[in-house]
């Protein structure tokens, strides 16, 4: 029901219990402060969720998913590289040193 017909509806039913105690316009400014005043308390959204168990990793907040040392988002990383069909196997990289750079340089430039 739209707004204006709940603020009719009180209206009329304070008229017919307060009667000629209050005049139209102190009638009419009581129930639209009623209407104000239910419309404050009324929340839009559901109370509930639908949704059952845990909240789903992509809609965790960062500070939750983090919160065991980023070990859910390693986990969830790894689900996501296992799952694009990938077999193979990621090797650690060796690390170049400032030498090796110099030598593979200089073999380069010979």
């Amino acid at each position: 029901m739209n707004r204006s017909k709940r603020i009719r509806l009180i209206f009329f039913e304070l008229r017919r219990a307060l009667g000629d105690q209050l005049g139209t316009r102190e009638l009419l400014n009581a129930a639209k402060s009623l209407v104000d005043l239910q419309d404050e308390n009324w929340t839009h959204e559901p109370n509930f969720e639908l949704r059952q168990g845990s909240t789903p990793f992509d809609h965790m907040e960062l500070d939750i998913a983090m919160s065991d040392g980023g070990w859910q988002v390693y986990r969830r990383e790894r689900e996501i590289v296992s799952s694009a069909g990938s077999d193979e196997r990621f090797e650690p990289r060796r690390f170049i040193t400032a030498s090796d750079m110099v030598k593979e340089l200089d073999a380069w430039q010979n």
